[in-house]
Protein backbone atom coordinates (compact mmCIF):
# COMPACT_ATOMS: atom_id res chain seq x y z
CA UNK A 1 0.00 0.00 0.00
CA UNK A 2 1.78 3.46 -1.31
CA UNK A 3 0.37 6.82 0.82
CA UNK A 4 -0.07 9.95 -1.60
CA UNK A 5 -1.04 13.34 -1.08
CA UNK A 6 -3.17 15.41 -3.65
CA UNK A 7 -1.43 18.11 -6.15
CA UNK A 8 -2.26 19.87 -9.22
CA UNK A 9 -1.30 20.94 -12.45
CA UNK A 10 -2.46 24.77 -11.54
CA UNK A 11 -0.87 24.69 -8.44
CA UNK A 12 1.92 27.19 -7.66
CA UNK A 13 3.68 24.55 -5.96
CA UNK A 14 5.32 21.29 -7.10
CA UNK A 15 7.89 18.92 -5.63
CA UNK A 16 6.30 17.84 -2.56
CA UNK A 17 8.21 15.03 -2.19
CA UNK A 18 10.86 16.11 0.34
CA UNK A 19 8.11 17.57 2.66
CA UNK A 20 6.59 13.89 2.49
CA UNK A 21 6.87 10.71 4.47
CA UNK A 22 9.71 8.73 2.83
CA UNK A 23 8.32 6.84 -0.07
CA UNK A 24 5.12 8.46 -0.40
CA UNK A 25 4.08 10.04 -3.36
CA UNK A 26 1.44 12.79 -5.20
CA UNK A 27 -1.52 12.10 -7.47
CA UNK A 28 -1.49 14.64 -9.74
CA UNK A 29 -4.68 16.52 -11.00
CA UNK A 30 -4.49 16.70 -14.89
CA UNK A 31 -5.68 18.98 -17.80
CA UNK A 32 -5.96 18.92 -21.18
CA UNK A 33 -2.30 20.37 -21.83
CA UNK A 34 0.65 18.32 -21.36
CA UNK A 35 2.03 18.22 -17.77
CA UNK A 36 4.46 20.76 -17.10
CA UNK A 37 8.39 19.54 -16.37
CA UNK A 38 7.70 20.39 -12.68
CA UNK A 39 5.26 18.29 -11.82
CA UNK A 40 6.64 15.17 -13.73
CA UNK A 41 7.58 12.35 -11.53
CA UNK A 42 3.63 12.40 -9.72
CA UNK A 43 2.96 8.84 -8.99
CA UNK A 44 -0.51 8.76 -10.17
CA UNK A 45 -3.09 10.84 -11.95
CA UNK A 46 -6.54 12.47 -11.58
CA UNK A 47 -8.06 13.45 -14.63
CA UNK A 48 -10.04 16.75 -14.79
CA UNK A 49 -13.68 16.40 -14.71
CA UNK A 50 -16.76 18.10 -15.99
CA UNK A 51 -19.67 19.17 -13.65
CA UNK A 52 -22.81 18.01 -15.94
CA UNK A 53 -21.18 16.19 -19.08
CA UNK A 54 -24.90 13.96 -18.38
CA UNK A 55 -26.84 16.75 -19.54
CA UNK A 56 -25.42 17.32 -22.94
CA UNK A 57 -24.43 13.56 -23.41
CA UNK A 58 -28.38 12.92 -22.56
CA UNK A 59 -29.60 16.11 -24.43
CA UNK A 60 -31.62 16.70 -21.60
CA UNK A 61 -30.03 20.54 -20.82
CA UNK A 62 -28.50 22.97 -23.00
CA UNK A 63 -25.37 25.37 -22.61
CA UNK A 64 -25.88 28.16 -20.32
CA UNK A 65 -25.66 31.59 -22.32
CA UNK A 66 -22.97 32.28 -19.32
CA UNK A 67 -20.40 29.34 -20.26
CA UNK A 68 -17.54 31.02 -21.97
CA UNK A 69 -16.29 28.43 -25.11
CA UNK A 70 -13.09 27.68 -23.16
CA UNK A 71 -15.00 26.46 -20.18
CA UNK A 72 -17.35 24.14 -21.91
CA UNK A 73 -14.98 21.45 -21.50
CA UNK A 74 -14.10 21.51 -17.75
CA UNK A 75 -18.38 22.15 -17.44
CA UNK A 76 -19.95 20.02 -20.01
CA UNK A 77 -16.94 18.18 -21.41
CA UNK A 78 -18.21 19.29 -24.78
CA UNK A 79 -20.90 20.90 -27.02
CA UNK A 80 -22.14 17.19 -28.10
CA UNK A 81 -21.15 13.37 -27.80
CA UNK A 82 -18.99 13.37 -30.27
CA UNK A 83 -16.70 16.51 -28.95
CA UNK A 84 -17.33 14.68 -25.17
CA UNK A 85 -15.93 11.53 -26.21
CA UNK A 86 -12.89 13.92 -27.40
CA UNK A 87 -12.42 15.88 -24.76
CA UNK A 88 -12.65 12.68 -22.20
CA UNK A 89 -9.89 10.38 -24.51
CA UNK A 90 -7.81 13.42 -25.02
CA UNK A 91 -7.49 13.34 -21.04
CA UNK A 92 -6.67 9.81 -21.10
CA UNK A 93 -3.85 10.23 -23.48
CA UNK A 94 -2.30 13.59 -21.77
CA UNK A 95 -2.61 11.38 -18.70
CA UNK A 96 -0.96 8.67 -20.36
CA UNK A 97 2.51 10.38 -21.28
CA UNK A 98 3.31 10.43 -16.93
CA UNK A 99 2.97 6.28 -17.29
CA UNK A 100 0.72 6.25 -13.85
CA UNK A 101 -0.35 2.97 -12.84
CA UNK A 102 -4.44 4.68 -12.38
CA UNK A 103 -5.95 7.44 -13.50
CA UNK A 104 -9.22 8.60 -11.33
CA UNK A 105 -12.47 10.04 -13.27
CA UNK A 106 -15.20 11.15 -11.71
CA UNK A 107 -18.31 8.91 -12.40
CA UNK A 108 -20.87 11.38 -10.99
CA UNK A 109 -22.82 14.52 -12.57
CA UNK A 110 -24.48 17.45 -11.34
CA UNK A 111 -27.95 19.47 -12.69
CA UNK A 112 -27.11 22.80 -12.53
CA UNK A 113 -30.16 23.61 -10.99
CA UNK A 114 -29.80 21.31 -8.07
CA UNK A 115 -26.28 21.66 -7.08
CA UNK A 116 -28.09 22.63 -3.26
CA UNK A 117 -30.05 18.93 -3.27
CA UNK A 118 -29.52 16.12 -1.65
CA UNK A 119 -32.97 14.71 -3.63
CA UNK A 120 -32.16 14.44 -7.76
CA UNK A 121 -34.40 14.35 -10.75
CA UNK A 122 -31.67 11.68 -12.25
CA UNK A 123 -31.52 8.18 -11.65
CA UNK A 124 -28.19 6.63 -10.42
CA UNK A 125 -28.52 3.98 -13.24
CA UNK A 126 -28.98 6.62 -16.20
CA UNK A 127 -25.92 8.47 -14.98
CA UNK A 128 -24.39 5.56 -14.56
CA UNK A 129 -25.46 3.83 -17.74
CA UNK A 130 -24.57 7.36 -19.99
CA UNK A 131 -20.77 7.18 -18.02
CA UNK A 132 -20.30 3.86 -19.60
CA UNK A 133 -21.51 4.86 -22.95
CA UNK A 134 -18.96 7.37 -23.00
CA UNK A 135 -15.89 5.95 -21.27
CA UNK A 136 -16.40 2.55 -23.94
CA UNK A 137 -16.54 4.91 -26.89
CA UNK A 138 -13.56 6.72 -25.64
CA UNK A 139 -11.39 3.87 -24.63
CA UNK A 140 -12.67 1.82 -27.68
CA UNK A 141 -9.35 4.73 -29.71
CA UNK A 142 -6.84 3.03 -27.75
CA UNK A 143 -4.83 -0.51 -28.87
CA UNK A 144 -6.88 -2.94 -28.43
CA UNK A 145 -9.52 -1.57 -26.89
CA UNK A 146 -8.04 -0.82 -23.99
CA UNK A 147 -7.51 2.28 -21.76
CA UNK A 148 -3.35 2.82 -21.49
CA UNK A 149 -3.53 2.69 -17.64
CA UNK A 150 -6.15 1.22 -15.53
CA UNK A 151 -9.07 3.77 -14.80
CA UNK A 152 -10.10 4.27 -11.10
CA UNK A 153 -13.66 5.02 -10.89
CA UNK A 154 -14.74 7.84 -8.05
CA UNK A 155 -17.77 8.32 -6.11
CA UNK A 156 -19.46 11.47 -5.30
CA UNK A 157 -23.30 12.40 -3.68
CA UNK A 158 -24.48 13.33 -7.06
CA UNK A 159 -26.09 11.27 -9.17
CA UNK A 160 -24.25 8.36 -10.68
CA UNK A 161 -22.03 6.17 -8.55
CA UNK A 162 -22.32 6.76 -5.14
CA UNK A 163 -21.24 3.82 -3.25
CA UNK A 164 -23.84 3.66 -0.76
CA UNK A 165 -24.02 0.07 -2.08
CA UNK A 166 -23.00 -2.03 -5.04
CA UNK A 167 -25.64 -1.32 -7.58
CA UNK A 168 -23.56 1.20 -9.38
CA UNK A 169 -20.47 -1.10 -9.40
CA UNK A 170 -22.64 -3.84 -10.54
CA UNK A 171 -23.58 -2.00 -13.89
CA UNK A 172 -20.03 -0.74 -14.35
CA UNK A 173 -19.12 -4.54 -14.07
CA UNK A 174 -21.91 -5.61 -16.51
CA UNK A 175 -21.50 -2.62 -18.92
CA UNK A 176 -17.78 -1.73 -19.50
CA UNK A 177 -16.31 -3.42 -22.23
CA UNK A 178 -12.56 -3.33 -20.74
CA UNK A 179 -11.24 -5.19 -17.64
CA UNK A 180 -8.84 -2.50 -16.95
CA UNK A 181 -10.62 -0.75 -14.64
CA UNK A 182 -11.44 -0.22 -10.39
CA UNK A 183 -12.52 1.58 -7.98
CA UNK A 184 -11.35 4.59 -5.92
CA UNK A 185 -13.44 4.88 -2.39
CA UNK A 186 -14.02 8.60 -1.61
CA UNK A 187 -14.86 8.23 1.96
CA UNK A 188 -15.50 12.43 2.30
CA UNK A 189 -17.72 12.25 -0.54
CA UNK A 190 -19.44 9.00 0.86
CA UNK A 191 -20.38 10.72 3.95
CA UNK A 192 -22.09 13.40 2.17
CA UNK A 193 -23.87 10.89 -0.08
CA UNK A 194 -25.35 9.09 3.70
CA UNK A 195 -26.18 12.85 4.55
CA UNK A 196 -23.02 13.53 6.83
CA UNK A 197 -21.71 12.54 10.53
CA UNK A 198 -21.52 14.50 13.14
CA UNK A 199 -17.84 13.48 14.32
CA UNK A 200 -15.68 11.16 13.78
CA UNK A 201 -16.78 8.14 15.40
CA UNK A 202 -20.02 8.51 13.85
CA UNK A 203 -18.30 8.70 10.22
CA UNK A 204 -16.02 5.47 11.10
CA UNK A 205 -19.09 3.43 12.05
CA UNK A 206 -20.95 5.12 8.98
CA UNK A 207 -18.76 4.06 6.43
CA UNK A 208 -17.62 0.88 8.29
CA UNK A 209 -21.26 0.15 8.11
CA UNK A 210 -21.50 0.67 4.41
CA UNK A 211 -18.63 -1.14 3.59
CA UNK A 212 -19.67 -4.41 5.18
CA UNK A 213 -22.54 -4.44 2.92
CA UNK A 214 -19.95 -4.46 -0.15
CA UNK A 215 -19.80 -7.96 -1.65
CA UNK A 216 -15.74 -9.33 -2.24
CA UNK A 217 -15.46 -9.07 -5.98
CA UNK A 218 -16.42 -5.36 -5.44
CA UNK A 219 -13.59 -4.95 -2.19
CA UNK A 220 -11.31 -6.80 -4.85
CA UNK A 221 -11.84 -3.37 -7.06
CA UNK A 222 -11.19 -0.51 -5.06
CA UNK A 223 -7.59 -0.24 -5.82
CA UNK A 224 -7.43 2.79 -4.43
CA UNK A 225 -8.90 5.38 -1.91
CA UNK A 226 -9.57 9.38 -0.92
CA UNK A 227 -9.14 8.95 2.41
CA UNK A 228 -10.80 12.29 4.34
CA UNK A 229 -13.60 13.16 6.98
CA UNK A 230 -16.09 15.19 7.31
CA UNK A 231 -18.38 16.20 10.30
CA UNK A 232 -20.54 18.68 8.50
CA UNK A 233 -23.97 16.49 8.96
CA UNK A 234 -25.18 19.79 11.47
CA UNK A 235 -24.28 22.13 8.71
CA UNK A 236 -26.50 19.65 5.66
CA UNK A 237 -29.34 19.08 7.60
CA UNK A 238 -30.25 22.13 8.70
CA UNK A 239 -28.54 24.38 5.16
CA UNK A 240 -31.24 26.14 3.04
CA UNK A 241 -31.31 27.23 -0.19
CA UNK A 242 -30.26 30.72 -0.65
CA UNK A 243 -32.58 33.25 -2.19
CA UNK A 244 -32.22 34.17 -6.18
CA UNK A 245 -30.26 30.70 -6.52
CA UNK A 246 -32.45 29.86 -9.31
CA UNK A 247 -32.15 33.29 -11.09
CA UNK A 248 -28.19 32.67 -12.05
CA UNK A 249 -26.58 31.14 -14.79
CA UNK A 250 -24.88 28.18 -14.42
CA UNK A 251 -21.73 29.86 -13.61
CA UNK A 252 -23.26 31.84 -11.05
CA UNK A 253 -24.94 28.88 -9.52
CA UNK A 254 -21.80 26.97 -9.47
CA UNK A 255 -20.19 30.61 -7.55
CA UNK A 256 -23.12 30.58 -5.45
CA UNK A 257 -22.88 26.59 -4.79
CA UNK A 258 -19.11 26.29 -4.04
CA UNK A 259 -18.68 27.65 -0.30
CA UNK A 260 -22.03 24.80 0.25
CA UNK A 261 -19.73 22.55 -1.49
CA UNK A 262 -16.81 22.97 0.74
CA UNK A 263 -19.02 23.30 3.52
CA UNK A 264 -20.16 19.81 3.22
CA UNK A 265 -16.99 18.43 1.90
CA UNK A 266 -14.36 19.78 4.23
CA UNK A 267 -11.61 17.44 3.51
CA UNK A 268 -10.77 17.12 6.86
CA UNK A 269 -7.83 14.81 8.37
CA UNK A 270 -9.09 11.92 10.30
CA UNK A 271 -7.41 11.90 13.85
CA UNK A 272 -9.30 8.56 15.04
CA UNK A 273 -6.62 5.59 15.11
CA UNK A 274 -9.74 3.56 13.80
CA UNK A 275 -9.47 4.77 10.28
CA UNK A 276 -6.47 2.64 10.04
CA UNK A 277 -8.48 -0.81 10.48
CA UNK A 278 -10.60 0.52 7.96
CA UNK A 279 -8.29 1.07 5.14
CA UNK A 280 -6.38 -1.92 5.84
CA UNK A 281 -9.52 -4.42 5.72
CA UNK A 282 -10.26 -2.58 2.57
CA UNK A 283 -6.42 -3.15 1.54
CA UNK A 284 -6.06 -0.79 -1.50
CA UNK A 285 -3.27 -0.64 -3.26
CA UNK A 286 -2.79 3.31 -2.98
CA UNK A 287 -4.47 6.10 -0.53
CA UNK A 288 -4.23 9.62 -1.48
CA UNK A 289 -4.80 11.73 1.85
CA UNK A 290 -6.77 14.14 0.22
CA UNK A 291 -6.48 17.21 2.26
CA UNK A 292 -8.46 20.21 1.39
CA UNK A 293 -5.95 23.11 2.69
CA UNK A 294 -5.80 25.60 -0.26
CA UNK A 295 -1.87 26.63 0.78
CA UNK A 296 0.16 24.03 -0.25
CA UNK A 297 1.88 24.12 3.36
CA UNK A 298 -1.62 23.74 5.17
CA UNK A 299 -2.30 21.00 2.99
CA UNK A 300 1.05 19.33 4.32
CA UNK A 301 0.00 19.75 7.56
CA UNK A 302 -3.10 17.94 7.37
CA UNK A 303 -1.39 15.00 5.35
CA UNK A 304 1.06 14.28 8.08
CA UNK A 305 -1.65 14.54 11.06
CA UNK A 306 -3.68 12.11 8.62
CA UNK A 307 -0.41 9.68 7.87
CA UNK A 308 0.56 9.77 11.56
CA UNK A 309 -2.02 7.36 11.90
CA UNK A 310 -0.58 4.74 9.60
CA UNK A 311 3.10 4.66 11.03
Amino acid sequence: MRHLICNSVYSKVSGLEPMLVPGDGVELLTDYDPVPDDFKGSVSVHLPYAIDWYGRWSGKREISDDVKDELIKYIYYGRDREEIVSNVRKTIEIASTEHPPYGVMHACSANFDELYEHDYSEKDSDVVSAFTEMVNEAVSYFKNGKPPFTLAFENLWWPGLRLTDAEGFRYLERHLEFDDWGICLDTGHLLVALKGAKDEEEALEMLNRTVDRYPKDMLDRIIAMHLHVNTSKEYISSFKIPDGFYDKGHMGRYSSAYQHVTSMDQHLPFTNKGVKDLVERLSPDYVNHEMGAVDIKDRVEQYKIQRSLFL
